[in-house]
């Protein structure tokens, strides 16, 4: 009895809900980095789709001082301007998108990014910025957080360093529901208060 023949999957394409017109009047084809369709434009199909990411640095309020846990002394109202901008092609490194606009450009004493960036290897980004004096905040992403292991009896939660003698309730502390009332969140952050 001989095997049936094996179905074949169907490939799944994904679709194009739109154009815009700075891409569908593209002129032929060039070299400009991106990801594209690879191919020219030819009379049965569209010229090649473009896709960039648009990395930003917006000012923000200074922080004059902080006790490092709940409290802080905040600078006066700025407005909110784009200080750096670098489109890049899409999949580029993080760091190697913004990092040298950052250190080269406006001064710069603390950035404040998406949880995106702490991914990005430490000689690529945070050192360098490190080397620049300018510090780096930011949430870790889920798998940062937790308990990891360090040096001697010291515990690294969370990105910090805390005392073995940091009691087991306050270890492995979990974050507020994403759209979670205000009310709820203080809760959340009352424990973070006493942890730190």
């Amino acid at each position: 009895m001989e095997d049936a023949p094996k179905k074949r999957k169907a490939v799944r394409k994904a679709r194009v809900l739109g154009v815009g017109r700075d891409v569908a009047s593209s002129t032929p084809w060039t070299s400009m980095p991106g990801r594209g369709t690879g191919r020219p434009p030819t009379a049965g199909r569209r010229g090649p789709t473009w896709v960039f990411e648009l990395h930003l640095a917006v000012q923000t309020r200074d922080v004059h001082w902080t006790d490092g846990i709940e409290r802080a002394s905040l600078g006066p109202e700025v407005a909110g301007v784009t200080t750096t901008f670098s489109p890049v092609a899409a999949g580029t490194h993080r760091g190697r998108a913004n990092v040298d606009e950052l250190i080269g450009g406006y001064p710069v004493e603390d950035v404040v990014w998406d949880p995106g960036y702490s991914l990005c290897q430490p000689g690529t980004v945070h050192l360098r910025l490190a080397q620049a004096g300018i510090h780096r905040t930011f949430q870790p992403v889920t798998h940062q957080r937790g308990t990891k292991p360090f040096s001697g009896d010291a515990l690294q939660i969370d990105g910090q360093l805390f005392s073995p003698l940091l009691s087991e309730e306050l270890r492995d502390l979990p974050v507020p529901p994403r759209g979670a009332p205000e009310e709820e969140k203080l809760v959340y952050e009352a424990r973070f208060n006493q942890r730190a």
